[in-house]
């Protein structure tokens, strides 16, 4: 992004030298043009040769009237020569016709008429060769006029596209800052949650540490009390002060409360309550253990049930472990929980009424599953459950049956029923729900519709997350019906 950045702001800063310079030379080409056309305007405005050749022959004939004036004032002054005599004398005057004065004259005019002609051609000649020369001029700055002109125009065109791309460029950065910093404040957030999780697993174990200290004190001062009594029962009268005063003595030197150090029954109670705890919470893991190897007995049968299967149809050429292949069994990584039950655990009976019920009643069985899973204090345990490859009526419905008990049966926890594969936290909490966070005591049941609207699953919910200590076992039971809505 930065580098893009630098090359919009290089490109504009291009663009901008390039068009400055192609306005300087637009001004000196248009002050170059206003030079020739004042230029072309003098030379139209010059008189013409007619026009010179009348003034020419103006001022040739005030020439000649002036010269001959001179002439005549300086024959009349200086006397007459030989010469002039002798013309005189053998041309007419003027009183006489003025013949020879007359033919002079128009000998002289013709001459000065042709040499003015002439004069006048060339000059014409000259003034065209310039208006076709400036003529040219001025078509060839036309030219570079227009063609500066489109290249201003394409200069502001392109100038306009870099604009926009740098404009949608900064809105581009605007949006990535913001996903930034949404990306981080949700960062912040997970970060937020995580040091809470750890937090609160950290108080966990530290209460669970208590109450094993706890405990151990309890035990250690009850056995230290009864080994007392058993001492002062076991002897005589004197004998009996005597074994006290020894169990007091040995005791006191243990560390155990006599006299007035008894520990407080509230205290007490509360520690043997979380021995309760501790006790059940062993029970409970054990439980899991126990459920987990008989699942994975049952589980490693079914695959030699499936091997066997698989081998006797290999010469037959069947395919009957494909439909039986997809019984999958997984845990999940919050706890101990049952993350999947396919349409394995269905028993051969519910498969049988499958097809047997559809024609004797409006309701038929499609599947039964059960399990068992533990769900530890803080954690939350889910089963998956998919409708599979059953076949169901456009005039059925199919309803979700189930039931579960909870161990220890006077404990409460959190269900929920919802629509679709929510395997996490996150799609669980997005999740349309045919039940949302029912606390159920003990146990329950019940039946909900539309649970397999959403990918044909549905997936039940035990929270355990406000509970700190103690786990529920928990053992399920869940049917698919379809029911018929025919007459």
């Amino acid at each position: 992004m930065t580098n893009s950045n630098r090359r919009s702001a290089k490109a504009q800063r291009d663009a901008k030298h390039e068009l400055e310079r192609t306005k300087r030379l637009y001004e000196s080409i248009k002050v170059e043009n206003e030079k020739l056309g004042r230029r072309v305007e003098a030379l139209a405005n010059r008189p013409t040769h007619m026009d010179l050749l009348a003034d020419f022959e103006a001022n040739f004939d005030r020439a000649l009237l002036s010269i001959g004036n001179e002439s005549s004032k300086s024959g009349q002054s200086g006397g007459e020569d030989a010469a002039e005599a002798s013309s005189s004398s053998s041309s007419p005057t003027i009183e006489d016709g003025g013949i020879g004065s007359s033919s002079n004259d128009g000998m002289m005019m013709h001459t000065t008429t042709t040499t003015t002609t002439t004069a006048g051609g060339n000059t014409h000649l000259l003034l065209l060769d310039e208006i076709d020369e400036a003529n040219s001029q001025i078509a060839h700055l036309e030219f570079i006029n227009s063609t500066l002109q489109n290249r201003f125009d394409s200069l502001e065109k392109s100038h306009v596209t870099i604009q926009k791309e740098r404009k949608s460029l900064t809105d581009t950065c605007a949006i990535l800052r913001l996903e930034l910093r949404g990306s981080k404040s949700e960062s912040e957030k997970w970060e937020r949650e995580c040091r809470m999780a750890l937090a609160t697993v950290e108080e966990m174990r530290l209460e669970v540490d208590l109450a094993t200290r706890a405990a151990a004190e309890a035990n250690r001062r009850a056995s230290y009390a009864e080994l007392g009594m058993t001492v002062g029962g076991g002897g005589g009268g004197g004998g009996g002060g005597g074994g006290m005063g020894m169990s007091s003595t040995s005791a006191r030197g243990s560390g155990a409360p006599t006299g007035g150090n008894l520990p407080d029954s509230d205290y007490v109670a509360g520690l043997e309550a979380k021995v309760a705890a501790l006790q059940e919470w062993a029970l409970a893991s054990a439980e899991s253990k126990r459920l987990t190897a008989e699942r994975c007995m049952e589980l490693e049968e079914r695959v030699r049930d499936l091997e066997e299967k698989a081998r006797s149809s290999e010469g037959g050429g069947g395919d009957g472990t494909a439909s039986n292949s997809s019984s999958v069994l997984a845990f999940d990584n919050e706890g101990c929980s049952l993350s999947k039950v396919d349409l394995g655990d269905a028993d051969d009976s519910a498969a049988g009424n499958t097809l047997g019920d559809s024609s004797s009643g409006r309701e038929r069985k499609l599947w039964t599953k059960s399990a068992s899973l533990v769900v530890g204090a803080g954690m939350v345990g889910h089963a998956i459950l998919e409708l599979g490859s059953v076949i169901v009526e456009p005039s059925e419905t199919v309803i979700l049956r189930w039931k579960f008990d909870i161990t220890p049966a006077d404990l409460d926890i959190d269900f929920s029923v919802l629509k679709g594969l929510c395997e996490d936290a996150r799609t669980r909490r997005g999740a349309d729900a045919c039940l949302r966070v029912r606390r159920v005591t003990g146990g329950g049941g019940g039946d909900v519709g539309g649970a397999f609207a959403r990918q044909n699953a549905c997936t039940l919910v035990w929270s355990n997350d406000f509970s700190w200590v103690r786990p529920r076992t928990i053992k399920w039971t869940a049917e698919a019906v379809a029911i018929a809505w025919g007459d």
